[in-house]
């Protein structure tokens, strides 16, 4: 070693002691340094082997966290980008992992070529990168055959080990089927109402304890009272007593079953 690093020189020339030794020193100097980055390099690439096995393991299971979940997920970066996504979604959608995944979200969902505000819905994505709060609302998406569904949404900011906000996961639900029943239950109830209010008989509906909870506007004529008097009050709040004695007994008569025949009037 001493020949390779410049020792041949003291074979032909006169040996300088001082020199000599300097120059050893120095050499060992040196192999202690690179014995030392060597150490260190081992150590190193042992930590980077190991934070790396952390990495895959952290992301095998945020995958199968993802994968689990029954929502349709999808993760937002801060410019509307779709960076992941998960199966109940493409199931939902019937879209493919390739076709989404850095697309934009308002391109996928609803065909735009811009965020969704621009055409008069609300979008809270930005909202959340600016509060770091979870937001809710509902929204129509588009899926790939066509069909529209109506969906119930969260956002939740999603951060890194900063604390800083780098993405938003949207976990939505089809609640399609609860938005048609709630629609024909509302035109049903339209439907009742018009043949109750089109009717000159005086139509009501009591609970159990005598209470008006319904009242047809011939009803509420016979009564000489408004809707608004009515609802919530019972007989004696409406009648006179001997009146209200009367309509307690025809009430109390029509719910154990028996028939009454008798014109209702107060």
């Amino acid at each position: 070693m001493l020949f390779r690093s410049g020792a041949f020189d003291f074979v032909r020339k006169p040996i300088d002691n001082i020199e000599l030794i300097a120059r050893v020193r120095v050499m060992l100097r040196i192999r202690r340094s690179e014995d030392g980055l060597r150490r260190t390099d081992s150590r190193l690439e042992s930590l980077l082997a190991r934070r790396t096995r952390d990495l895959v393991n952290n992301e095998f299971y945020y995958r199968t966290l993802l994968q689990s979940l029954h929502e349709d997920i999808i993760v937002i970066d801060m410019d509307h980008v779709i960076t992941d996504v998960n199966n109940a979604h493409l199931a939902t959608t019937g879209h493919r992992r390739r076709d989404i995944v850095g697309k934009h979200c308002f391109k996928v969902t609803h065909g735009y070529d811009a965020p969704c505000d621009h055409f008069g819905e609300r979008c809270p994505l930005p909202e959340v990168f600016r509060t770091g709060l979870p937001a809710h609302w509902q929204h129509v998406h588009t899926r790939v055959d066509g069909t529209r569904t109506h969906v119930d949404i969260v956002l939740s900011p999603m951060t890194d080990e900063d604390g800083k906000i780098t993405h938003v996961i949207e976990a939505a639900r089809d609640i399609t089927d609860l938005i048609e029943a709630q629609e024909k239950l509302t035109g049903e109830h339209a439907l009742l109402n018009a043949v109750v209010e089109g009717t000159d008989d005086a139509v009501f509906v009591k609970d159990m304890q005598g209470r008006y909870l319904m009242a047809n506007a011939a009803a509420c004529r016979a009564m000489r009272k408004t809707l608004e008097q009515v609802l919530t009050k019972d007989d004696a709040d409406i009648f006179p007593p001997d009146v209200a004695r009367r309509l307690k007994e025809r009430s109390e008569e029509r719910r154990v079953g028996k028939e009454c025949r008798s014109r209702w009037s107060p």
